[in-house]
């Protein structure tokens, strides 16, 4: 049988390890991080601006996806069509007759009709400014810098035609810094794209950068002799963009985007895939 002061010992040196144990493993949490261990659960801060102020991600209350600019050059996102199956509850396809013309459903909300006379129910807002139609909303983004996805009606802070939700894409703002970047893609049918992006150096308040993004590729269908027009499904896109930005205070910050955009291409080409010859007519003759 131990003895009072036996156990004493031993719950006194138990407690001393333990302290000691404590005070080695806060030492090594105290240590700079280094090496590829030290990445592992490291969660990277995104801003945004889904409450039309700078926000942490984690930190916005509402439904919301957001994509960096390492994660949209990774993923080979280059306009609104690119955003399909990328966020939780969004689709993203062209209109069957057109390449320029987008249906944006956020969890189940559409607009089924992409005429200029329609209202999307997904509001689509680049650097801010509301895009009111679906024609013409597939273009290229050049120096995209995040893109966000709200999903949900987000009519008290964006106004109406956002039943479904929101899409948000915010351009890359100048450094200041001298700098640039260029890229050549190149595929079958002829297909190349051309990047070139740079950014000035800083002259006074003044900072900017400007880039431009070219696209051509020959149709995947030819038409025979005779038809109006040698191929479909063509590519033949321009875009640029020049922005600036006037450092009046230290709080203070004004913001110029000029944006342009032309496509000169054929449509897609529609077909009739199946015909049941066996089926009964939906009208038949009168007797």
């Amino acid at each position: 049988m131990l003895s009072t002061k036996r156990v004493d010992d031993r719950v006194a040196n138990a407690l001393a390890a333990s302290i000691l144990a404590l005070g080695a493993t806060q030492a090594v949490a105290q240590e700079p991080d280094s090496g590829p261990a030290a990445a592992l659960g490291v969660v990277e801060e995104i801003i945004v601006t889904a409450q039309k102020r700078e926000q942490l991600l984690q930190d916005v209350p509402i439904a919301i996806s957001a994509m960096s600019s390492d994660q949209i050059e990774a993923r080979g996102i280059d306009n609104l069509l690119d955003l399909k199956a990328l966020a939780p509850n969004l689709m993203v396809s062209r209109y069957p007759n057109s390449n320029v013309v987008s249906q944006v459903a956020i969890r189940g909300g559409v607009t089924v009709n992409g005429a200029m006379y329609w209202e999307p129910s997904t509001g689509l807002y680049m650097d801010g400014v509301y895009l009111g139609k679906a024609v013409g909303s597939v273009f290229d983004v050049v120096d995209a810098e995040r893109i966000e996805v709200l999903r949900g009606p987000q009519g008290t802070l964006y106004g109406r035609n956002t039943m479904a939700g929101a899409v948000n894409l915010i351009t890359r703002a100048p450094s200041g810094a001298f700098k640039g970047s260029a890229s050549l893609e190149v595929g079958n049918y002829g297909h190349h794209v051309e990047k070139l992006s740079v950014d000035l150096p800083q002259i006074g308040i003044a900072r900017m950068s400007f880039g431009v993004r070219s696209e051509n590729r020959d149709g995947l269908v030819n038409l025979t002799p005779g038809s109006p027009g040698v191929e479909l499904d063509s590519r033949d896109k321009f875009g640029a963009r020049f922005a600036l930005s006037l450092d009046l205070r230290d709080d203070l910050v004004a913001d110029y985007r000029f944006d342009y955009t032309k496509v000169d291409q054929a449509p897609p080409h529609s077909q009739l895939y199946r015909v049941d010859a066996t089926a009964e007519p939906f009208l038949s003759a009168a007797p």
